[in-house]
């Protein structure tokens, strides 16, 4: 567990600090341009480190993140999945790549907020196989679907 998980629970808070509307419109367009950059920052970093340009990097967290699995338990139907992504490397660079693309089509939200809705569907896909292929929990990050879902409203005049 991770501090990083709970982000969207200590960020939402402060959508409600302000007394106006205008307020919470405006805090809630600031919470929407964070979780762009945190999740396009995720992309930007695996570029960096240059594990995007490693065949073999979602392979080796595949075998360091379920080695214990893999070892007490190599007949269950999860372990034999990962031996076989693991047993083919094009298939573990492709998730590799797609997930990295996934996270870098976020910087689109930087610019407009026409695509709020595919993006919400991308970050769901992302969310559900994290946590069936890394067992990593990433949920608690669900509330930024309410900055994308609620970004297509304008502030009204009145």
């Amino acid at each position: 567990m991770s501090i990083e998980m709970y982000i969207a629970w200590m960020l939402f808070p402060l959508l409600f600090s302000g007394k106006t509307v205008d307020a919470f419109y405006y805090r809630l367009h600031i919470l929407r341009y964070l979780f762009v950059l945190f999740f396009f920052s995720t992309a930007l970093w695996k570029i960096r480190a240059g594990g995007i340009f490693n065949p073999e990097q979602f392979s080796a967290i595949l075998l360091q993140q379920h080695l214990p699995v893999l070892v007490s338990a190599p007949q269950y139907w999860f372990s034999e999945l990962i031996h076989w992504v693991l047993n083919h490397p094009h298939v573990s660079f492709t998730l590799y790549l797609l997930a990295t693309a996934i996270e870098f089509v976020f910087v689109i939200g930087f610019f407009t907020k026409k695509y709020d809705r595919i993006l919400a569907v991308l970050l769901c896909c992302f969310l559900v196989m994290d946590y069936f292929l890394m067992e990593i929990n990433y949920f608690p990050w669900l509330p930024f679907l309410g900055c994308l879902y609620f970004s297509r409203y304008k502030l009204s005049d009145s």
